[in-house]
């Protein structure tokens, strides 16, 4: 084997448990309906479309949730926000579909339809230990190449490492932008001080640097978890003080892409009291 055939081999076989990846597509799948489901009942615009994106995003995201043809609702669901995000948003002006956070959800819910994301956590897997009990086998497996989830990793670093070349300007690092949200969000028109243009300088900088650490960090397993609790900790943070939506529970549950997959496996078997056989 050369070294190109090398690379593309740890590219793309990844085989381990496939409890992170059925993780993330029942979260996903809720993550979505915080997102988009109030705005796709079928009341909110009387148009056919909007009819059939509705019904195909609903049927979809219910069938990630609880595991059902889990790969083929991945599939329809990440086909449907796509189309929501690039034909809809960019293409016909729905501004709020364009931003980073929708882009991020629908190219992680596309992803998930590359992976054995149905083995775990899923009616699919009860209706295949039906199918091994009624033939008088064994259950199957949780294994499988979860080669993609590695995709999902790369999607929050490459939002991280991004967000923070944006920043690095002076209407950003000089405190002006988070100094302006504050007074929107909390102060009106009475300034209360010179110490919030210097807090919000502060926070501007380490906001910068914490993303940078973040993108590359998160991929070396010996910071990997002072890393995700710093991570958790800013996207709490940003969570409470400002209006970010869906983006930080998104984030954090997108973590699980980083995790190896034998230990989420082991650690999930160590909650239920039970001894780990799969890994």
């Amino acid at each position: 084997m050369n070294r190109m055939d090398a690379i593309v081999t740890h590219l793309s076989e990844h085989h381990g448990s496939t409890r992170s990846v059925g993780l993330l597509r029942c979260l996903w799948g809720l993550i979505l309906w915080a997102r988009w489901a109030d705005e796709l009942l079928p009341f909110r615009r009387h148009e056919a479309d909007h009819y059939v994106l509705g019904l195909l995003f609903f049927v979809s995201t219910s069938g990630m949730v609880v595991g059902l043809f889990s790969r083929l609702s991945c599939f329809v669901a990440g086909l449907v926000t796509l189309t929501m995000v690039f034909h809809y948003g960019h293409l016909s002006g729905v501004e709020s579909w364009t931003h980073h956070h929708t882009t991020f959800l629908a190219v992680v819910t596309f992803v998930l339809a590359f992976t054995p994301a149905g083995r775990s956590f899923s009616l699919d897997r009860v209706l295949a230990i039906r199918k091994a009990e009624a033939k008088g086998g064994v259950w199957p497996d949780e294994l499988g190449n979860v080669w993609a989830i590695r995709l999902v990793g790369v999607q929050l670093s490459a939002i991280y490492f991004w967000g923070a070349i944006d920043k690095c300007r002076m209407a950003y690092l000089g405190g002006d932008r988070i100094e302006q949200h504050l007074m929107y969000l909390y102060f009106g028109s009475d300034y209360p001080g010179s110490w919030l243009h210097v807090g919000a300088m502060i926070a501007a900088i380490s906001t910068v640097m914490l993303e940078f650490l973040l993108s590359f960090g998160l991929w070396v397993r010996r910071v990997m978890f002072p890393m995700m609790l710093l991570g958790i900790l800013f996207h709490a943070g940003i969570y409470y003080f400002l209006p970010v939506t869906v983006f930080s529970v998104a984030s954090v549950v997108a973590y699980l892409a980083y995790l190896p997959p034998d230990d989420v496996h082991r650690f999930i078997d160590k909650l239920l009291g039970v001894r780990s056989t799969e890994t």
